[in-house]
């Protein structure tokens, strides 16, 4: 437990950062992975460890159903947020 909760920490304090951050928003790794699974419509996906949920929103509007899920109740807020 004492791992999670400095896990929790750690990117409770990063959460906002994540939002802006053109790192983690996109770019060529997330790219690479939508051409990966070309087409997604009405596909299940699961995003584990979504952060702020770039992977799951990018997802999400190419019509998959996404569940995305995170160990650190902030990121989620923030991938709430966006959606």
């Amino acid at each position: 437990m004492q791992l999670e909760e400095s896990i929790r920490r750690q990117f409770t304090a990063a959460a906002s950062a994540y939002v802006d951050s053109p790192v983690h928003r996109g770019g060529p790794d997330l790219d690479a992975l939508l051409g990966l699974a070309g087409d997604v419509g009405g596909a299940r996906v699961l995003d584990v460890g979504t952060g702020v949920g770039a992977t799951a929103l990018a997802f999400a509007e190419r019509g998959a159903r996404v569940v995305a899920l995170d160990l650190t109740p902030a990121m989620l807020e923030k991938a709430r947020a966006q959606a």
